[in-house]
């Protein structure tokens, strides 16, 4: 399978044997990106992508998302199966509407607790056993593995 000609607003990867997405790196008019099962591990090149608003890193290589700190338009990531442990980066990324953490290595889901504009949270089969930081995300879906028992439940959590 051929990826499509880098340009336009859209760029779908997945599946390919792609590991290097330098070439994404200028591509300032980029807004949506899936990267799903590739061979990607650095995703440096897209921390200029200032307009990117959904990003799709599922089932890759990725295990460091320091890159995505500054990307303050990003509206929907999905970081399902990587190797990622540390979400610290999306502290700031208040304009983050759904996010999916399930199957990752991510244990502190502390910095997740500021982001109140967070609507659609998934952390199936994560290390998380503290989830008193998401008490203040009062209008997010959040989906996980076991019932809860550390936090109230309330309205728009989800108990599978």
């Amino acid at each position: 399978m051929r990826p499509a000609p880098l340009h336009g607003p859209a760029r779908t990867l997945t599946d390919t044997q792609v590991s290097d997405i330098a070439p994404l790196a200028g591509l300032s008019g980029l807004q949506s990106l899936a990267l799903k099962l590739t061979q990607v591990s650095d995703i440096a090149p897209l921390a200029g992508l200032a307009g990117l608003q959904s990003l799709v890193l599922y089932y890759t290589q990725v295990s460091d998302i320091a890159p995505l700190a500054g990307l303050t338009a990003l509206q929907s990531l999905d970081l399902s199966g990587t190797q990622v442990s540390d979400i610290a980066p999306l502290a700031g990324l208040s304009g983050l509407h759904s996010l999916d953490l399930s199957h990752t290595h991510v244990s502190d889901i502390a910095p997740l607790a500021g982001l109140s504009g967070l609507r659609v949270l998934l952390m199936r089969n994560t290390q998380v056993t503290d989830r008193t930081p998401l008490a203040g995300l009062r209008n997010c879906e959040i989906y996980w593995d076991e019932p809860i028992s550390d936090i109230q439940t309330g309205q728009g959590r989800k108990e599978t």
